[in-house]
């Protein structure tokens, strides 16, 4: 069902049988005791969109009736009474549930707005729910940006000297720098009579590079992990 509400038979639930509806799981303020209700906080109301109106609704007052005209109207309406469970303000007017709530579904499109009502400690769960699952996103977000941020690109070129990175962080002084114009005179630019076997010189150097490249890339995942 979601915050706030639980079957209120989990064992007929979980046969299938769902006829008996959701039940809240903490009383509202106005079901206090008058001390304890004044130290309590108003209770609110979690949105659920596109749903399909629960079953047995106990109350509609049209738009051209004084509590039909606004969407606060409605809300208002519920708070005042214990036995509201929820409301929507569809079709001009407002729509009440009392007791359980039976038969809920949620459409893909279409369906309307159903404001649930649930106790103040509930809302509050809500909305931590809410800034945890976006901080979550948003650490998720930042470390995929700084590891972005830190790749390497091996650049090979004629007219470089020596085998460079992208941005301005200097090699590890363990790893080896090659250079380029000494691969050239060590093999006469890499002269086809200098091969050994079938292009073996070439080869051995764009491994090499390959190598240094994912030797740099592992130890910078070791480091920021």
């Amino acid at each position: 069902m979601g915050l706030g509400y639980e079957p209120a038979s989990i064992d007929e639930w979980s046969k299938g049988n769902r006829s008996s509806g959701c039940v809240k799981r903490k009383p509202f303020r106005c079901e206090q005791n008058n001390s304890r209700s004044k130290e309590r906080k108003e209770d609110g109301f979690i949105l659920h969109e596109r749903m399909k109106f629960p079953d047995h609704m106990v109350n509609w007052v049209h738009g051209d009736d004084v509590f039909g005209r606004e969407l606060d109207d409605c809300k208002q309406t519920c708070l005042r009474n214990c036995f509201c469970r929820a409301y929507s303000h569809a079709n001009g007017g407002c729509m009440w549930w009392h007791e359980n709530l039976i038969d809920m579904q949620k459409f893909s499109f279409d369906g309307v707005d159903l404001y649930i009502h649930v106790s103040h400690s509930e809302l509050v769960l809500a909305r931590v729910l809410v800034f945890t699952v976006c901080m979550c996103i948003f650490r998720r977000w930042a470390m995929k940006r700084k590891r972005k941020t830190y790749m390497r690109v091996l650049v090979l070129d004629e007219s470089a000297t020596t085998i460079e990175l992208t941005d301005t962080d200097t090699l590890d002084p363990e790893l080896p720098i090659f250079k380029y114009d000494m691969l050239a005179v060590s093999t006469n630019n890499f002269d086809l009579a200098n091969k050994l076997g079938e292009g073996q010189v070439a080869k051995w150097a764009r491994n090499s590079c390959k190598k240094t490249f994912e030797e740099l890339w592992t130890r910078h995942r070791g480091i920021q992990e």
